[in-house]
């Protein structure tokens, strides 16, 4: 099958403040791991959740810490959770900024996933009593 390049003209180098970086080509390791934003992004939520973070290169290294990760099941589970939000608001962040022009800063991001995924768990769960003022001092209070 045939590779076709389609443009659309939109200009995925951004700014030099994690908004397209320009230091590497801007593929899915790049955007969700390696690009500035999104290590502070990580940064900002592993400190929440009390987790040191690893080095990851790739996606790959994501998955297989997630699932590796801790010795609680039900608390490995959450922060998957919170690992998904992180792919997610960092991937919606990036495409706000290409596409609308809207200007989401780390800090931001790494709030909307803190209200994002206590939404995904207390959905999950609805007989969870969870609180928002437990889960947002720290993730793993309420699992």
């Amino acid at each position: 099958m045939d590779e076709v390049e389609i443009s659309r003209e939109i200009d995925i180098f951004m700014s030099e403040d994690g908004y397209g970086c320009e230091q590497e080509e801007e593929d899915t390791s790049h955007i969700l791991l390696r690009c500035p934003m999104a290590v502070k992004v990580r940064e900002w939520v592993f400190r929440w959740c009390g987790i040191t973070q690893p080095h990851m290169h790739n996606i790959g290294d994501l998955i297989k810490f997630c699932s590796k990760w801790g010795t609680c099941i039900k608390r490995r589970k959450g922060f998957i959770s919170i690992c998904y939000g992180v792919a997610w608001l960092t991937w919606k962040a990036r495409c706000d900024w290409v596409f609308k022009k809207i200007r989401i800063f780390p800090t931001k991001v790494a709030d909307n996933i803190k209200g994002v995924v206590y939404n995904w768990i207390k959905h999950k769960r609805p007989n969870c009593a969870y609180r928002w003022i437990d889960w947002s001092t720290s993730s793993f209070i309420c699992l």
